[in-house]
């Protein structure tokens, strides 16, 4: 240990002392407006609209998140529809339709698009997705209102 000037010693005391002054003079200023300016407020009632503003955001991301992967689903959905349709065209065009509707069942790659069945079940599993992104939709803008509201 290294010894310090007795002088050099108090001329420091006297400094901190001065800076706690000051610190203690600062703390009762924000004090007192605090209670001036926060005089009408609750602050157990901001922290749980805090709170529940801090949910309402999540459930949002979160909402957003899932109508964007519907988006990609619905579209993946949609494009197997067209190539569906496409296919099913090409199919009532070429000389395969004017044949006898068993050698045309047996055809691997139609087979399933060209039965009614299939395609009802397709086209009623699209109108569902729809309809979840519909309500995701409606959901995510109202919970965009009620933000904006408060």
């Amino acid at each position: 240990m290294t010894r310090q000037d007795p002088a050099e010693l108090e001329r420091h005391i006297n400094q901190l002392q001065t800076e706690k002054e000051q610190l203690m003079n600062k703390l009762s200023q924000l004090r007192a407006r605090v209670k001036t300016e926060f005089s009408g407020v609750n602050f157990k009632d901001v922290l749980q609209a805090t709170h529940k503003l801090r949910k309402e955001q999540e459930e949002e991301a979160r909402l957003y998140q899932q109508t964007g992967e519907q988006k990609q689903r619905l579209q993946r959905a949609e494009q197997v529809e067209r190539q569906t349709r496409a296919k099913l065209q090409a199919l009532e065009r070429s000389d395969i339709a004017k044949e006898d509707p068993a050698k045309v069942c047996i055809m691997k790659p139609f087979d399933r698009f060209l039965n009614p069945c299939s395609l009802r079940s397709f086209c009623h599993d699209c109108d569902k997705k729809f309809k979840k992104i519909t309500r995701c939709r409606f959901c995510f803008c109202r919970a965009r209102l009620i933000q904006n509201s408060d």
